[in-house]
């Protein structure tokens, strides 16, 4: 990685110092919430994914019987009725789609730690980045649980380690919105030291 790419990450954490922790902000409260109501959160999460399949479902079936005329009205179609078919049986058996969304959970908290992971190895240089680091590794390990303690896990893991991921997540971006100085023209930080 060339000293430019570090100054351009650099400045641009720098300039937008405010959305990160207005990020990281946000991140924290949502996971507070989400530790406070685990199984109440977990069936939330459960019935909110119902509703958006149903309406998806909708506008994909509504849209195909419109665009009649279009070649691939019929994949149009597909699509839409298994994404009905996904809201009818998330709302038939809520438990069996909080199970299934806790397998998902799993899979997203994996993926997101090792991008984190990355990310913090790409930014390594500016302050802050071993918090990212660390939020990463944290998400893999949570990811690793959940899908060593499925099923019986599913009734508290989705509030639970969700607001733990969002808490840590919340705290590596303000952290890292800590660490970022405004660089002035001259490229020298508020404290008058050139950046790399």
């Amino acid at each position: 990685m060339s000293d430019m790419t570090v100054i351009d990450i650099g400045g641009t954490i720098a300039a937008h110092r405010g959305w990160f922790k207005f990020l990281g902000a946000a991140l924290a409260v949502a996971g507070v919430l989400a530790i406070a109501f685990p199984l109440a959160g977990g069936l939330a999460v459960e019935v909110w994914v119902a509703i958006a399949c149903a309406v998806a479902g909708i506008g994909q079936c509504v849209h195909a019987f419109g665009a009649r005329a279009w070649s691939d009205v019929l994949f149009g179609l597909v699509i839409g009725v298994l994404y009905l078919a996904t809201a009818a049986l998330l709302a038939i058996n809520p438990m069996k789609g909080v199970v299934t969304l806790t397998v998902l959970l799993a899979v997203l908290m994996l993926a997101e730690g090792i991008i984190q992971v990355v990310l913090a190895a790409r930014i390594r240089p500016n302050g802050g980045w071993g918090y990212l680091a660390a939020s990463g590794a944290l998400g893999v390990a949570l990811g690793a649980m959940i899908w060593a303690q499925l099923p019986s896990s599913a009734l508290w893991v989705l509030g639970l380690f969700l607001g733990i991921n969002l808490i840590t997540s919340g705290f590596a971006f303000w952290v890292l919105a800590d660490a970022a100085q405004p660089m002035a023209a001259d490229g020298r930080s508020a404290n008058g030291q050139r950046s790399i």
